[in-house]
């Protein structure tokens, strides 16, 4: 497989590969993205005879079409038969690059809507659970088009986005990246913040609870949370773990949590 500009002229699209043509309805804001941002994502094509069959990237080629692009980024994939070998071919190339995982979703993506493939087996295809699979797509359906760009350029990672879905408010998950960010939190750090950030109308008893502790103790302990303590969340108990250098240091630290509570 290797990449290459193709002209638009000699990418073609034909047969079953694209009667999924769910989407198109917002054809404009992936235009307004592209121009915005550039193509995150190549097209995947064949090679048949003195053109290129297109595999994956239907939106994305409608898209440039109407920004006029006359060159499309592409990689070519080497691969021959029916529709179970086309998509194995594409999935193997979208675990082989070198992608980010807003682009990873984007393929996985491509792949349920344009060949109708399901989760269950794209995971069988590239031997990932199911789990990672919705994982990444959920991310593309849900998260604010911001934090995509953030993870796509690598100023978040995989699992601060995972975090930042579990707030449907996606202002919020804006606000949250942004101090992800700047505070260079970690992704434990950062499903702490995201918890204490989500309505109460979401929360059991029992998380509302949790939240009131991890507050009082975040409080108590002011900016030194970060560096002497770990608060690992869960739904029905937590832990709360402490760094500490000697006897003397662990008592104090002691006091102050029992303090806050």
């Amino acid at each position: 497989m290797n990449f290459q500009y193709i002209p638009r002229e000699k990418i073609a699209i034909e047969g079953y590969r694209l009667r999924f043509q769910s989407g198109l309805e917002d054809i404009d804001d992936l235009v307004n993205s592209i121009d915005k941002n550039g193509l995150l994502c190549p097209l995947i094509v064949r090679t048949s005879a003195r053109r290129y069959i297109l595999l994956a990237g239907f939106r994305r080629l409608r898209a440039l079409d109407k920004l006029g692009w006359k060159e499309i980024p592409c990689a070519i994939l080497d691969v021959k038969g029916d529709r179970d070998a086309l998509i194995k071919g594409i999935v193997e190339s979208i675990e082989r690059l070198d992608l980010s995982p807003l682009e990873r979703a984007r393929g996985f993506d491509e792949l349920i809507d344009n060949y109708g493939s399901t989760q269950s087996e794209i995971a069988d295809k590239t031997g990932r659970s199911q789990g990672y699979i919705s994982q990444h797509i959920r991310l593309l359906k849900n998260l604010n088009p911001k934090v995509l760009r953030y993870l796509h350029d690598g100023k978040i990672t995989f699992g601060h986005a995972r975090a930042l879905i579990r707030l449907e408010d996606q202002e919020k998950q804006l606000e949250i990246a942004d101090r992800i960010i700047a505070e260079q939190l970690n992704v434990k750090e950062a499903e702490l913040v995201v918890d204490l950030a989500r309505p109460e109308r979401e929360l059991t008893d029992r998380e509302k609870e949790l939240n009131t502790i991890e507050r009082d103790v975040m409080k108590k302990l002011s900016k030194e949370w970060r560096t002497r303590i770990i608060i690992r969340q869960g739904r029905k108990r937590e832990k709360i773990l402490i760094n500490f250098s000697d006897r003397s240091e662990l008592k104090e630290m002691l006091s102050r949590i029992v303090a806050a509570l």
